[in-house]
């Protein structure tokens, strides 16, 4: 092992609640990266003036609360489908197990006071 792979290596995660962080760190670090690379990808040059407008500051505030939820919601799925030989047989208990763990990842993000009324 080297030098910089032991600062580089993540913590073992040994509890549902650590997977909740971890996965809304995920999904909430994907959100931003997807927003911000389609974003530019679609306004090019213009982007830097964009970014200086309080109006599509606050458009981008908005769609990254619209579409955090949904791209934690497909981090679940991947976990499931990581962890399905290990959880629970009946389909039932899987599906309040990972409903669980989306509430507890959302709850590591909540949304802001300023969304709340959004839908």
């Amino acid at each position: 092992m080297s030098l910089w792979s032991r600062f580089w290596r993540r913590s073992k995660i040994e509890t549902p609640q650590e997977l909740a962080v971890f996965l809304a760190t995920e999904a909430d670090e994907l959100t931003q990266r997807t927003i911000v690379f389609y974003t530019q990808a679609v306004v090019g040059r213009e982007w830097r003036k964009l970014i200086g407008t309080e109006e599509f500051r606050t458009a981008m505030h908005r769609s990254r609360w619209e579409t955090y939820p949904a791209i934690l919601g497909d981090l679940v799925c991947i976990v499931e489908d990581y962890l399905r030989s290990a959880a629970p047989a009946d389909a039932n208990e899987r599906t309040v197990l990972y409903l669980e763990l989306f509430a507890a990842a959302l709850a590591e993000r909540p949304v802001p006071a300023d969304r709340m009324g959004d839908a």
